[in-house]
């Protein structure tokens, strides 16, 4: 990480100030503190934290590729292609989200799931493609850490919640900015990193229906929270940020 060499880089500074005052005044201790912080400074700057980080993100991201491919496999399979639904759900004693993706034209504001069931759901007259997303697992996590809990859909309580998720813990970006405007959404990650770029043109079906990773994992995050259902209207792409917009529904 590069904050590990920021303090290297600091304490590297720092030995040579102890040696200076040390050259002055002759007093060992200075010394002693020299060699110390010179130690820890170049181990800091030598020892590659940023290089194992990059790794893990780009497994992470790999991993991601490889759900998207089954996904859009399935999609093809079904022939679906709708905007998907994240929807809280109960299922015994424990609150779940699930994705609904509509296998043919329907209204999805009325869309629903009072029971886990299997692959395929249907209600009344709609048939939809019923889904774990891909944040689930991670907003369990979090919930259990006791860093979400159900909230109001509001730009305060959702901006501080998703940001001790994407920056805090997830770190996929370096800051989150949100803006409500009745009940549709926007959220603006500063700084993303950039292996989740270009899904829509691997995964043109899974992309449009489940969003991209990023608005897959923030959808996951505030319909859970806000107990509403939440559909991913569009997103933007832009070279130091990614602007996610949604609709409770």
């Amino acid at each position: 990480m590069k904050r590990f060499r920021a303090i290297g880089v600091y304490l590297t500074c720092l030995s040579i100030t102890f040696y200076l005052a040390y050259n002055v005044t002759e007093i060992l201790l200075y010394l002693a503190f020299s060699i110390s912080c010179l130690l820890l400074g170049t181990t800091l700057i030598v020892i590659p934290y940023e290089e194992r980080e990059v790794s893990f993100v780009k497994g992470l991201a790999y991993l991601t590729y490889d759900f998207y491919a089954d996904i859009e496999k399935l999609l093809k399979e079904f022939d679906a292609n709708g905007r998907g639904v994240y929807t809280p759900v109960n299922i015994g004693e424990s609150k779940s989200v699930r994705v609904l993706i509509p296998m043919k034209v329907s209204d999805l504001s009325s869309a629903s799931l009072e029971r886990d069931v299997g692959l395929v759901h249907v209600s009344g007259e709609d048939v939809y493609i019923n889904l774990i997303p891909m944040g689930f697992t991670l907003v369990k996590t979090f919930e259990k850490e006791g860093i979400i809990a159900t909230s109001e859909l509001s730009e305060p309580s959702v901006q501080d919640i998703l940001s001790r998720c994407l920056v805090d813990l997830l770190e996929i970006c370096r800051s989150v900015d949100v803006a409500l405007i009745g009940r549709r959404l926007t959220v603006t990650l500063n700084g993303p990193i950039k292996e989740f770029y270009d899904f829509d043109k691997l995964y043109p079906r899974t992309t449009n229906s489940l969003g991209s990773p990023y608005a897959s994992i923030i959808a996951s995050i505030v319909s859970y929270i806000t107990e509403n259902n939440v559909k991913v209207v569009e997103e933007e792409f832009h070279r130091r940020r990614v602007i996610v917009r949604l609709e409770a529904v």
